[in-house]
């Protein structure tokens, strides 16, 4: 080989390893309070005319990585109660802070709106549950998303699974359970569940009516079935995924869907209340306050007991179109004996709580964040021997005793192109099942968003990492 060949050979090699190198831009940030210097969080940093973003955490920090293609345009910070502010992205550094400063309102402004024809908290949600199906996307799209699904106690996690989703939604007027789900990549699994045999199989058998609740009181062994065929049979009942996308703690996109709970007896179930007029980009917000009405809300969630609720929360809705921005739910026990098990097996007031963030591209409203959390009730106070009696002389530490899940969908992007739709559902088998794990695939890993974690959470998810491990080797 002459040198010239060798000299060309290397020339290639540099500009190929130039053009990986700069194949996609990562940006570090913290979004603070321009005033008090706080963090903000769920602030929406995203690229200026596309849907791929992250939001920022409770700590206000995020992580963006940025397509080659977006590196020459504008990332878009925005938050409610701010002024929206727009970087160049080629002129970010790596790691940044960046202050939000609050938007304020004009009198003139205020005025103007409370002299007009007074409008009511009821007839707001009328107008954004009417025009709901012009707003959400009424065309089939492809959704990117990073899922987060953790189980912990209040002192430490106890499973933590991560994961890359495709979503495909058949549009606004078809029926939620067209909606396909599938697991793409598997970030992290950890699992280090301590789950009380005796309980969850006596649970198990109840829901299968197999035998009767005087038969299964006599059950005095944990260990009589297939262990790993109850664990599947909970995690696929109380914890899949497609309960939260396809059916009724999906409140806005499913309100057609059977025992919706923003179905026809919205009004019957909830009080709206008109509660403030605030700004976002300049565009005045309806804040809207929810709290219970005549009758109390029955969940569908498996075979669980979920009846006798009442709802609190805040919907926000932009006065001009009546858009849905977000909404602030949760769902208090209201009947004795939901108070009574909410107390007693959960120690818990609050049962199902939703977070639903929106976002507004092309004029359609798509999915940006949704979030839910419910307690759960997998140990006892006093945990069973292997004969499965209870010693009421040893008591579990008051912090572990009891468990929630809370899973965090973050929609990173939203693929609207018809060609592309089609690719995709045609390459995808679409197995929705989170808690079958993939390999790990670091080069996917390194290009993807997902939702930052705070200091915490990372050294509990670490915290938790160790212990599997250490579990594992010996």
């Amino acid at each position: 080989m002459n040198f010239c060949k060798l000299s060309l050979i290397i020339i290639l090699l540099c500009f190929f390893h130039f053009d990986l190198l700069f194949a996609q831009k990562t940006i570090n940030g913290c979004i603070r309070d321009s005033e008090n210097k706080s963090p903000i969080e769920s602030v929406d940093i995203y690229i200026k005319n596309s849907t791929t973003g992250t939001i920022s955490n409770s700590e206000g920090k995020f992580v963006l990585n940025i397509p080659k293609s977006y590196i020459g345009g504008v990332i878009v910070i925005s938050s409610m109660g701010y002024k929206k502010e727009e970087l160049r992205i080629d002129s970010l550094s790596d790691s940044f802070e960046f202050e939000l400063k609050r938007e304020t309102i004009e009198l003139d402004d205020v005025l103007l709106i409370t002299q007009r024809k007074k409008i009511t908290g009821k007839e707001i949600v009328e107008m954004a549950l009417q025009n709901w199906n012009t707003n959400f996307s009424d065309s089939p799209f492809l959704a990117e998303a990073f899922l987060r699904h953790r189980e912990r106690n209040e002192v430490e996690y106890k499973w933590l699974i991560e994961s890359a989703l495709s979503i495909y939604d058949p549009g606004i007027k078809k029926n939620s359970s067209e909606i396909k789900i599938n697991v793409d990549e598997t970030r992290r699994s950890y699992d280090n569940r301590e789950i009380d045999t005796l309980l969850l199989t006596r649970f198990y058998l109840a829901n299968k009516g197999n035998l009767s609740l005087r038969e299964i009181k006599k059950i005095k062994d944990g260990n009589k079935l297939n262990f790993s065929e109850v664990t599947n049979w909970n995690d696929l009942e109380y914890n899949n995924i497609e309960y939260l996308i396809s059916g009724q703690l999906n409140i806005i996109r499913n309100r057609f869907a059977d025992n919706s709970i923003f179905g026809k007896d919205i009004f019957e179930t909830h009080t709206f209340t008109l509660d403030t007029i605030l700004f976002d980009n300049e565009k005045i917000l309806y804040k809207i306050k929810i709290s219970p009405g005549k009758k109390m809300i029955d969940l569908k969630l498996g075979n669980t007991y979920n009846k006798g609720f009442i709802p609190i929360g805040w919907l926000y809705v932009y006065k001009e179109n009546y858009k849905i921005k977000e909404i602030e739910y949760a769902l208090l026990p209201g009947s004795k004996s939901q108070k009574a098990r909410s107390r007693v097996i959960f120690n818990s007031k609050v049962m199902h709580k939703i977070n639903l963030k929106f976002v507004e591209y092309n004029n359609k409203v798509y999915p940006k964040y949704f979030s839910y959390q419910t307690p759960k009730f997998l140990n006892s106070i006093f945990k069973p021997d292997s004969k499965g009696e209870y010693n009421k002389g040893i008591i579990r530490d008051e912090g572990k005793q009891y468990y929630y899940t809370k899973q965090e969908i973050l929609f990173t992007e939203i693929i609207t192109d018809e060609e592309k739709i089609n690719v995709a559902l045609q390459k995808n088998k679409w197995n929705s099942d989170i808690f079958k794990s993939l390999p790990y695939n670091k080069t996917f890993w390194d290009a993807y968003n997902v939702l930052m974690e705070t200091d915490k959470e990372e050294r509990m998810a670490h915290d938790l990492n160790q212990v599997k491990n250490s579990v594992i080797s010996d």
